[in-house]
């Protein structure tokens, strides 16, 4: 495992939505079959992602903000636990930033590995 200090100057652009900064804090060993990451993540701006799944599981702990919604008006709230198994279809996701500055908004995720495709 490799521990990584915060950096307030270390954020990473590295999500599809474009809008979404992360700082790496936990890293497993790439390609190992129990590989995770635990990122910290904040939002500078509004996005909006359409239904999709993964081929890898999360674990999701929003610390500040109730903005973002995860298909037919699901929202996530502070204090909440949410767990995304590997596979499932959630979304549109909404991302609105509802009167908060960005970098407000502030969620915790763990990541399990991506698993390897079946052989076939």
């Amino acid at each position: 495992m490799k521990i990584v200090h915060f950096d307030d100057n270390n954020w990473s652009k590295d999500h599809p939505g474009g809008t979404m900064y992360f700082q790496h804090l936990l890293k497993g060993e790439p390609n190992s079959p129990d590989n995770f990451m635990y990122v910290l993540a904040k939002q500078v701006g509004e996005w909006s992602m359409p239904r999709h799944r993964h081929n890898f599981e999360q674990i999701r702990l929003p610390l500040v903000g109730e903005n973002t919604t995860y298909g037919r008006g699901l929202v996530l709230k502070e204090g909440q636990i949410g767990y995304f198994p590997e596979g499932l279809s959630y979304g549109p996701q909404e991302s609105p930033m509802d009167g908060m500055a960005p970098g407000e908004p502030l969620e915790l995720t763990l990541q399990s590995a991506a698993r390897p495709a079946a052989a076939s």
